[in-house]
Parts: structure tokens; C-alpha cells; sequence
């Protein structure tokens, strides 16, 4: 009579089978990474894990981790090259469009044979991580490493440690990492120097406080579109929002209550721009006939929006490829560190803008 499978049993078989396909080589993911990837309880996984200590195929060091000491069979799989997304937040946490290109990037390295692992690990994100990333990397070896919405702490240690990486974004001041990114100092001048064009003297940039390079480098664009504008009168001004709409709602009360209230203003991304928008509209204005709105980045989303929202759209298809194409000259060893690609998207009109004879 066959025995029925336990959930433990369950559990050490996918264990086993992770190893032996290589996903897992050198350790194991965190127990917390783990629960969430297959979908089990921390005590049914201990246990699991507790039989593949007796088997001889783990080792377990208190505040190391996890070590596979051979693969299942007894003998050392064949190592598989591995690209390792690592995040401040979850997956299905980011932006639509980026897990657009993130996906893409999967399809795309799967056909090269190449294994994607996307890990969440906030501690790596956080001020003077810099222990923490050395920690986490060396218990998750890859091939080479995709940190999305890094710090300047993150890059240096990259930097430094001369690990493989491609940055998913832009370098920080000083860094000089191969990476991946929209332009996004020219987008925003251009925004910038689009509004001064239709007439408006008084625009804002509504952000994030910058603390990624891409947010730094807009604030500077924007500030330069302003600036080379011929009239005197145009004032550019840049404001910081945060994830908290009630936030949102008192910077944006007290921009609209200044005797200088703007005419036009830019958006950093699409999650801002809808409460920003739905903020302005509870004020009563009329969009575009009493300001006028541009969103820096896209996501599909915005499409539902009435007035359709003017914004500067990319192709998330392009991004994974272009970032396909530097992540494997980083892993053959044929790129140089300063392999930077600056994609520049293109400005789609929405209905969202007017010239300011018609605000």
C-alpha cells in the first residue's frame, strides 16, 4: 500500500528539488522567504528542514543561515547561471510597469537559460545597510545582481565589494556602475520648458523626497528647463510628497492657497498623479481649464482617467531588452563599469495640458 504524503514530505520534496535544479546552490533563502514562496507554515517547514539536516544535506548555522552542504543525489549539481532582483518591497508592491519589465526579463533570460530570483530584502535598503548586503549576498549567490530603487549606500557596497551588478535605475553621484534607466534629468527639463512654452510662468514639480538618483536628477532637470527660460517672471518650485495621501492633500492645500499658486505642475509617477489629480478635483479645479497636469512616469491605469492624462511614456519591452543586453556582457566579463544605458521617453499629449491663455 502506498503511503499517503504528509505536508512535510511535501515540503523537503520541492527543498530537494530546488536544489537539485540550482535554484538554491550555496544556501537557502530566509525562513520568512521561504513560508512565502511555498506557501507553508514556519513549523511545518522547520520540521521539513529539520529531517534534511539528519539526510546530511543541510547544514543550519544559528545566525548564519542555512548551507546545502551536497545536492540531493550526492553529487553537486551543475552550478546555473542566475540573475538576482533584489527590492525594497514585494513584487506585486512595485509599479506596474516595472514588474511589466521584470516579467519580460524573465521570458527573456529563460530562453538563454538563465534563472531569474526575485528577493525582497528591506534590511539591505535601509541607512548604513552595508552589513546587511554583504550578509544577504553571500548567503544568495548569483551570477549577477538587479538592485531596483537602490541607495547610495547599496551602489557603494556594489562598487566596492566589485560584485556583478547592473543597477535597475540610475547611478548616484561618485558611483560608476554599469546600469539601466530613462533619462529622466531630460524628461523633466523638458516637461519644464513644455509648460514655459504654453504660456505658464508659475509650474511645479510634485516628487518624492529624492532619494534614489533618478528622483535627484529630475528635481536638477526641472530646475534647469526653468532656468533657461528667457522670461523672468517663470518660477519653477519643487515639492516633496510621501506615500500618505492626507500628506499630499496639506502640501498641495497650501501650494493652492499662495498668492503665486502654479498654473501647471508635473507628477513624478502615476500613483501620485491619481491623488493629485482626485485632490484637485475635490478643490473644484478644472483640469486642464484651471491647471494643467503632465505625469513624469506611465502606467496603463492612467488611461481611465478623464481628461486622459499627458505623460512621458517608455516601452517596457525596450527597457528589459536593453537591460538583457548589459547584463550579459556584465556576466560574460566584457563590460566595462561604465556601461550606462539613458533611454528617453517621449512626451504623449494627453488632454490634461492647455496653453495658458485657455487656464
Amino acid at each position: 500500500m502506498l503511503r499517503r504524503l504528509t505536508l512535510i514530505d511535501q515540503i523537503e520534496f520541492e527543498i530537494k528539488q530546488r536544489i537539485s535544479s540550482g535554484l538554491w546552490q550555496v544556501a537557502l533563502p530566509a525562513e520568512r522567504s521561504m513560508c512565502a514562496e511555498l506557501r507553508v507554515g514556519r513549523n511545518s517547514l522547520r520540521a521539513a528542514l529539520a529531517r534534511l539536516k539528519q539526510e546530511g544535506l543541510l547544514m543550519i548555522e544559528p545566525g548564519v543561515g542555512i548551507k546545502i552542504r551536497h545536492s540531493s543525489g550526492g553529487m553537486a549539481s551543475q552550478p546555473q547561471e542566475t540573475v538576482a532582483l533584489l527590492s525594497p518591497v514585494p513584487l506585486g508592491n512595485l509599479r506596474p510597469h516595472q514588474t511589466l519589465w521584470i516579467d519580460e526579463l524573465r521570458g527573456l533570460l529563460a530562453e538563454k537559460e538563465i534563472i531569474v530570483r526575485f528577493h525582497c530584502e528591506s534590511r539591505c535598503f535601509r541607512p548604513g545597510a552595508a552589513k546587511a548586503i554583504a550578509k544577504f549576498v553571500k548567503l544568495q549567490p548569483a551570477s549577477c545582481w538587479v538592485p531596483v530603487h537602490s541607495t547610495l549606500t547599496m551602489q557603494n557596497w556594489f562598487q566596492s565589494s566589485r560584485t556583478p551588478c547592473v543597477i535597475a535605475g540610475s547611478c548616484h553621484e561618485g558611483v560608476d556602475l554599469p546600469y539601466v534607466d530613462l533619462n529622466h534629468h531630460a524628461t523633466c527639463r523638458h516637461a519644464a520648458i513644455t509648460f514655459l512654452r504654453l504660456g505658464h510662468r508659475r509650474i511645479a514639480f510634485l516628487t518624492r523626497l529624492a532619494e534614489n538618483a533618478g528622483d535627484q536628477q529630475s528635481e536638477r532637470g526641472f530646475m534647469e528647463g526653468v532656468a533657461e527660460s528667457e522670461d523672468r517672471q517663470a518660477v519653477g518650485t519643487v515639492l516633496h510628497l510621501d506615500n500618505d495621501k492626507r500628506h499630499t492633500a496639506r502640501v498641495i492645500g497650501r501650494l493652492m492657497a499662495r498668492s503665486d499658486a502654479p498654473t501647471a505642475i508635473l507628477v513624478n509617477q502615476s500613483y501620485h498623479y491619481l491623488t493629485v489629480f482626485s485632490i484637485l478635483m475635490q478643490m473644484g479645479k478644472s483640469i486642464p481649464a484651471n491647471i494643467s497636469l503632465i505625469c513624469r512616469d506611465h502606467d496603463n491605469f492612467l488611461s481611465f482617467l478623464e481628461p486622459t492624462p499627458a505623460y512621458y511614456g517608455d516601452d517596457a519591452k525596450l527597457f528589459s531588452k536593453k537591460m538583457i543586453r548589459v547584463l550579459t556582457s556584465v556576466m560574460s566579463g566584457a563590460a566595462s563599469s561604465n556601461t550606462r544605458v539613458n533611454l528617453l521617453p517621449e512626451l504623449i499629449m494627453g488632454s490634461s495640458i492647455a496653453p495658458l491663455a485657455l487656464v
